[in-house]
């Protein structure tokens, strides 16, 4: 599968994708990480039923 570099301003470019990329992570900021005190995505609340 190709990836579209439509989106992407003309100053940056898409690395190619690799094959071990980690689809299942969840990233927050340092400040977000101290403001709610998490270091584990247990830290996390469980997330409400939909």
């Amino acid at each position: 599968m190709r990836r579209s570099n439509a989106c992407v301003p003309a100053q940056f470019t898409l690395p190619t994708k690799s094959a071990a990329e980690d689809n299942d992570s969840i990233n927050v900021t340092k400040a977000t990480a101290d403001k709610l005190k998490l270091s584990s995505i247990a830290d996390l609340p469980p997330s409400p039923a939909t």
